[in-house]
């Protein structure tokens, strides 16, 4: 009986851990040095890549709210405006976008998470340019995304 309460308690007790608030975040990455976030930047033809934090800098603050069937399933929008767009293929760079998509957010642990785009099934990934893609799933930490309270 005590086990079982225990077990109860034990499993409340990670879900809560697990679980993803609504609220403003910075994107960061697992394969990257933790100075760099994602952010929606002129250059680079409006594609969303990994550059240095800078505290003022208003493409890197991204709002995450729930939509979908699942308390995973999140719009993430920047403060700009603009939505997390990725496709629907592989290697598609990400941008934002007045289209909202959603993403189902995967715990990874320690504050990191997989992004899976509903639809395509398939993964958000920084590649070596430090940009954000869509990709197939490899279990690498280029699939892992930091996300930062900024409140």
């Amino acid at each position: 009986m005590k086990a079982a309460f225990a077990l109860g308690a034990l499993a409340a007790l990670c879900q809560s851990a697990f679980s993803l608030s609504e609220g403003s975040y910075t994107i960061g990455s697992a394969a990257l040095d933790p100075s760099l976030v994602l952010s929606e930047t002129t250059a680079n033809d409006g594609l969303l890549e990994f550059t240095q934090k800078e505290d003022d800098h208003p493409g890197q603050t991204w709002l995450l709210s729930r939509s979908g069937s699942s308390d995973r399933d999140f719009l993430v929008e920047n403060i700009l405006g603009g939505y997390l767009h990725c496709g629907d293929k592989p290697d598609y760079p990400c941008f934002t976008a007045e289209d909202p998509r959603i993403y189902t957010l995967e715990f990874a642990g320690e504050n990191k998470y997989q992004f899976v785009a509903q639809g395509s099934g398939y993964f958000l990934r920084v590649n070596e340019k430090r940009e954000l893609v869509l990709a197939v799933w490899d279990q690498s930490l280029n699939e892992q995304l930091s996300l930062t309270s900024t409140a």
